[in-house]
């Protein structure tokens, strides 16, 4: 009998013992459930206001300055707005120009903090029935003031390692797109511009090329600029190019910036007696030999302009120049890049929707091509070479932009 108690006796804490268990089961069940669910609608609340802001920010022409923006259904919800006063178009906000800056951070690296952020955004993210603040970054710049000399978006295939050394970005691959700094952790690229196709509709798969040139808000006109015959003079000219002189004295404007805008597809020239209307078949940048000085230029041959199939890099230039070239479709006439009387040059080069030729020998090229054509070569070859004291080409370069977001301090 004593046993038989002593059996009984332990039976009753063990039976105790489970059902306190499963008790305790049941109420530690219930509360992982309920911070799953706080987790998975604080992921849909954060994923549902990254969308609105890539969808308003990185869209061009930009949604109308209009906050706080709000949003909630019973996946989530949100409400953000900006830190500081709110901008109409931040791809036109003007980048900073600071040596310690623009020197020393690589803003496509998620290691880097500081620099280039057009806006902070900060939010309200919800999490069941409470709220968890957030913050959400802006940035942009361009990848040739970065330092990258080749930046290739699709449907461009060429085999950047045959072309460029590193640091470049081929945002065709599918391995590493960010070349150059191995071991360093990258931003996702879900984060950047390249999820958005080149024009409304457009379906060709454009990574990180949006529809746009973009450079500074506010600059002077660029002056220096004449046409002249691409025949000798004792030919009947056919055609003309527009020569820019980097050499001469800039226009005495206030502005930080000048830009030239190639609109012209035909233009009136004289030679002798006889005045001529003559399409305009190519851009002559004339350098500014080893003076650095005078204001950074952005030479623009906007989609309008259909018959300009040409840039000729005169002589050596060490001023800061952007050139970009935008045409409405590919239709296969080659860009022909050349060069005269040159050995170095600082410029960057963007061509959307051509196909580019360089017949420029063994001339060496500080800045970058950022390009979504085809890259051939007719005898030598193009040595991009990084730029490391980009200066003011942060104001006049063509930008990426992407966002970053991270959980407020509390």
């Amino acid at each position: 009998m004593i046993f038989a108690l002593v059996l009984m006796t332990v039976g009753v804490f063990v039976l105790a013992a489970v059902l306190q268990l499963a008790a305790t089961q049941g109420v530690s069940g219930e509360a992982e459930w309920d911070a799953l669910q706080r987790r998975v609608t604080l992921g849909n609340s954060r994923a549902m206001a990254r969308e609105h802001l890539r969808s308003r920010l990185f869209h061009v022409p930009q949604a109308t300055n209009n906050w706080p923006a709000t949003f909630t259904n019973s996946s989530g919800g949100f409400s953000i707005q900006p830190a500081g006063a709110a901008h109409d178009n931040y791809w036109q906000a003007l980048s900073v120009t600071d040596p310690d800056v623009v020197l020393n951070i690589n803003p496509f690296n998620l290691m880097e903090r500081g620099g280039f952020y057009r806006e902070v955004f900060v939010g309200q993210l919800q999490q069941g029935a409470n709220s968890v603040g957030w913050s959400f970054a802006l940035r942009t710049r361009s990848p040739v003031a970065a330092g990258y000399s080749f930046v290739q978006h699709r449907p461009a295939d060429n085999d950047l390692a045959s072309l460029a050394s590193p640091p470049y970005i081929d945002l065709n691959g599918t391995g590493e797109q960010f070349v150059g700094f191995p071991g360093m952790p990258r931003m996702p690229m879900a984060s950047v511009t390249n999820t958005f196709t080149r024009g409304a509709g457009d379906s060709n798969g454009y990574q990180g090329f949006l529809d746009v040139r973009e450079g500074a808000s506010v600059y002077g006109l660029f002056t220096n600029a004449v046409y002249q015959a691409r025949e000798p003079s004792n030919q009947t000219p056919r055609t003309l190019q527009v020569v820019l002189d980097l050499a001469a004295a800039d226009p005495n404007v206030a502005n930080s910036v000048l830009r030239y805008d190639a609109t012209d597809n035909n233009a009136s020239f004289t030679r002798g007696t006889n005045v001529y209307n003559l399409p305009v078949k190519a851009v002559v940048l004339s350098g500014s030999g080893n003076d650095r000085g005078g204001k950074p230029l952005h030479v623009v041959v906007p989609e309008s302009n259909t018959n300009i199939t040409g840039l000729v890099l005169s002589n050596n230039n060490a001023r800061l120049a952007y050139f970009y070239r935008q045409k409405a479709v590919n239709n296969g006439v080659l860009f022909d890049v050349s060069s005269v009387n040159a050995s170095s040059w600082r410029l960057g080069i963007t061509m959307s929707q051509c196909d580019i030729q360089f017949d420029i020998g063994t001339l060496e090229i500080t800045g970058g091509l950022r390009t979504d054509g085809g890259i051939t070569y007719q005898g030598g070859s193009a040595n991009f070479i990084p730029e490391t004291d980009p200066g003011g080409l942060d104001f006049i370069a063509d930008r990426m932009m992407w966002l970053e977001d991270y959980r407020a301090q509390q």
